[in-house]
């Protein structure tokens, strides 16, 4: 290898094209609204998946990096409950449907 003075390495380098607009995070509020608020005997119509929240927040161009903590979050506040089923697959569910499909 010999080395070639003749060259400049910042030459190289490219502009980076134009910026990243930085995705909006939901508040809590609108976070739980994403979820059904209506009884349905079949838990799947009344709860969402993993996979599904992913989906609502492309839909509404939030940033995925927050899932987690709004996730965490609702849980701690108790508006959202966590069940996990066949798999560790984990569903989430208002707090007061939950309540509305075991009355007592």
């Amino acid at each position: 290898m010999v080395r070639a003075e003749d060259l400049d390495p910042e030459a190289l380098k490219q502009p980076r094209s134009g910026r990243r607009t930085q995705k909006a995070t939901p508040g809590l509020e609108e976070f739980i609204e994403i979820f059904p608020g209506t009884a349905d005997p079949d838990i799947d119509k009344c709860s969402l998946g993993n996979v599904q929240i992913s989906e609502a927040f492309k839909q509404n161009g939030w940033d995925p990096g927050g899932i987690k903590n709004l996730k965490d979050l609702a849980c701690k506040e108790r508006l959202l409950v966590c069940q996990t089923g066949a798999h560790n697959r984990q569903r989430f569910i208002r707090t007061e449907v939950l309540r509305k499909l075991n009355p007592g």
